[in-house]
């Protein structure tokens, strides 16, 4: 008896040395132990390991631990709910950072839902990586990271929740416009703003008209620099390359899932040019368009009735990244708008005296007769759309 007991006291032993080896070689990988563990495939199926917590009041810090050297990136999301704000990252390994909905996580994603790509960082091999969120906006805030190799995704972490009690509100409260007032500027989707660029900022837009369900918007300032065409050919509103991008690049740039629901398309009336007798093609259906000729000599509009008249409500300034993108050398430092910005030409949907050209509204505020030709690469791009208004929902007092 006491043989059989000394035995099995011996295999213990021998078994509680190999796991506190095995714990011990576990807790201190190195890169063959790992080589060896987790193949290339393997490792995207890792979901990461998170903490977030709210920093500075208004701040979040995300902690990732590191799953695998082979790591190159993580993805840090956010939910979208949190709003427009232009999210301030630091992190001194960060790649780039912008806010894109989220509507669907490819790649062994495993969740469907509208959140913020906040930024995209540097894995550091065995390093624990840390990204800070600056400037949250106030209320509830669920973050998610994921894992890169090249071009393959892991399934995202588990989501994190922190609540900010002192930042500003968030983006969901501000989707009723109903308050807002003709000539008023309201923040909605957001775009490249700055150059260098350092991620997309808020939008800002200036309210041309309201009915009780629809405001029609323009954007304050010219957002991109592109021609009205790629070829020199003739074309109109509905066959031009910059509805195309419009309607497709920019949408999907600029607005997420929830913004995207409120965004009507409109029915545009693509008139004959009325000096010129220009053919104005089809009329089409458009999320995302351009004023045309006669919206700009309508004073229900806030517009001057003389194409002639030097218009200071028609002068648009350019952003620092539209400038970047082909303005630089076109923008008028001498004419102003109405607070105190140098000036560009803009795009309106109109055709031109024929249809290789497009009617654009001068630097100084009037509308000349001609046009450009539609392959300028230095005339700016001023998007219109139509948002509707929700309507509060009143809810029954139960007896």
């Amino acid at each position: 008896m006491k043989k059989n007991f000394y035995q099995l006291c011996k295999a213990i032993a021998v078994i509680l040395i190999f796991v506190m080896e095995f714990g011990s070689i576990s807790a201190n990988l190195t890169k063959a132990d790992i080589d060896t563990e987790v193949s290339e495939d393997d490792l995207l199926l890792i979901h990461p390991v998170i903490g977030a917590e709210v920093v500075n009041e208004t701040d979040v810090l995300v902690t990732i631990d590191p799953i695998n050297y082979k790591i190159d990136s993580y993805e840090i999301w956010i939910d979208s709910d949190i709003g427009y704000e232009a999210y301030k990252v630091e992190n001194k390994d960060r790649l780039y950072y912008y806010n894109a909905d989220l509507t669907s996580i490819n790649l062994y994603g495993d969740e469907n839902g509208d959140y913020y790509l906040a930024d995209i960082c540097e894995a550091d091999g065995f390093k624990t990586t840390t990204v800070t969120i600056k400037n949250v906006p106030k209320g509830e805030t669920f973050v998610k990271v994921r894992a890169c190799v090249g071009d393959k995704k892991s399934g995202t972490s588990e989501p994190q929740r922190v609540e900010i009690t002192s930042g500003k509100n968030g983006y969901k409260k501000k989707y009723n416009f109903s308050k807002v007032k003709i000539g008023e500027t309201i923040k909605f989707g957001a775009y490249e703003k700055d150059f260098p660029t350092d991620g997309r900022d808020p939008i800002e837009w200036v309210v041309l008209q309201k009915t009780k369900d629809l405001i029609i918007v323009i954007s304050k300032y010219a957002l991109d620099c592109l021609p009205y065409n790629i070829e020199l050919k003739d074309v109109t509103w509905e066959t031009c390359t910059l509805r195309k991008w419009l309607n497709e690049e920019f949408y999907e740039a600029a607005f997420n899932s929830k913004e995207k629901k409120l965004i009507m398309t409109a029915g545009l009336l693509n008139a004959t040019y009325s000096t010129a007798g220009c053919y104005g093609g089809n009329n089409t259906k458009d999320k995302v368009f351009l004023l045309s000729e006669s919206d700009l000599v309508n004073p229900a509009l806030g517009f001057d009735t003389f194409r002639s008249y030097d218009d200071k409500n028609r002068r648009c300034a350019p952003t620092d990244y539209a400038i970047a993108q082909g303005l630089a050398n076109v923008i008028q430092t001498d004419v102003l708008t109405k607070d105190n910005k140098c000036t560009v030409d803009w795009w309106l949907r109109t055709p031109g005296k024929d249809n290789s050209m497009a009617i654009e509204v001068q630097s100084e505020g009037f509308i000349p007769f001609g046009g450009t030709e539609v392959n300028s690469a230095e005339v700016g791009v001023r998007p219109v759309i139509g948002i509707r208004i929700e309507k509060n929902k009143k809810t029954k007092k139960k007896k």
